[in-house]
């Protein structure tokens, strides 16, 4: 992947049982922040529809930068730290590569 290329990332949340609002709550603040930061293209949150109460974030960032800028900003450590004490497990983070079919 070249370095102007958009970048795809896909975040898996696992609350713990009970933490589901208020995980909700600070991801809604995170992808309202991020919508605003600087190469955001997109930034979305979903909740699985298998898996009840786990939520999913989808970003597209303009450039590898926009998104290593995105995840050592204020936002991020901000959110990261209020959601450590409600998640079952870390976030799984899946930076997204296009497939050739």
């Amino acid at each position: 992947m070249s370095q102007d290329e958009h970048i795809d990332v896909v975040t898996v949340y696992t609350p713990v049982e009970g933490a589901e609002g208020e995980v909700h709550k600070i991801l809604a603040e995170l992808v309202t922040k991020s919508r605003t930061e600087p190469g955001c293209e997109s930034y979305e949150l979903y909740e699985s529809t298998v898996l009840a109460g786990t939520y999913i974030t989808i970003e597209r960032w303009a450039d590898l930068a926009a998104q290593e800028s995105h995840t050592r900003g204020l936002a991020v450590k901000f959110a990261a730290a209020a959601l450590r004490p409600h998640l079952e497990v870390l976030p799984v983070l899946h930076p997204l590569s296009p497939v050739q079919v």
